[in-house]
């Protein structure tokens, strides 16, 4: 004779499914958000990749300075310029492992620019230097989690160059840097080239 499952079996196996399942979702979630985030900077440096040499040929025979060829870029973009900053007002945004740096503030940036879409743009100038600026792109603007390396992510514009932060560093640092131990700052190059979630 055939012996049914007690009521005590079933719920145990019932808990320990959901159990389970809640400790699965939402790291299944939070790396689907994280993917599309990473897929968006990579859409998103081929564009601004192509706007450089695009408008490469337009500033030589404009004879446009540094700051007038970022403001240009910026215009093929679709972007427009901040001038009002209290929207950013209760904006902050941190590193990848949890600190808050004491430079990074709204204010820190020269000028902020926002596209259609949303995001947001903070541009730190150092003109006669190389690179001749550090642009810091928040994907999703002000929405959460403003967080370097997940949402935000960084290009520097060189004389003839626009590359993701952290080009030239070896791989295995981009890694280390591209975790929750680390700043994030070096994700903006490392899933350029392929590196993997952590």
């Amino acid at each position: 004779m055939k012996k049914a499952f007690s009521l005590v079996e079933i719920s145990f196996v019932l808990f320990v499914l959901a159990a389970v399942l809640f400790a699965v979702v939402p790291f299944s979630l939070s790396n689907v958000k994280q993917a599309r985030f990473i897929s968006e900077w990579k859409n998103y440096m081929e564009q601004i990749s192509y706007s450089f040499e695009t408008l490469e040929e337009y500033k030589r025979e404009n004879d446009l300075d540094e700051t007038a060829s970022v403001k240009r870029r910026m215009h093929y973009l679709d972007a427009e310029l901040l001038t009002d900053k209290s929207y950013l007002n209760q904006y902050r945004y941190k590193m990848m492992n949890g600190n808050f740096y004491k430079k990074m503030n709204i204010n820190k940036f020269d000028e902020i620019y926002m596209t259609p879409d949303g995001n947001l743009m903070g541009v730190e100038y150092s003109i006669g230097s190389s690179p001749y600026a550090t642009v810091w792109t928040d994907l999703n603007g002000k929405k959460k989690p403003n967080i370097v390396g997940n949402d935000i992510f960084i290009f520097e514009i060189y004389k003839n160059s626009i590359v993701p932060y952290g080009k030239g560093v070896k791989f295995e640092s981009m890694r280390s840097d591209c975790s929750k131990s680390g700043t994030g700052m070096f994700c903006s190059q490392y899933y350029i080239l392929g590196g993997d979630l952590k």
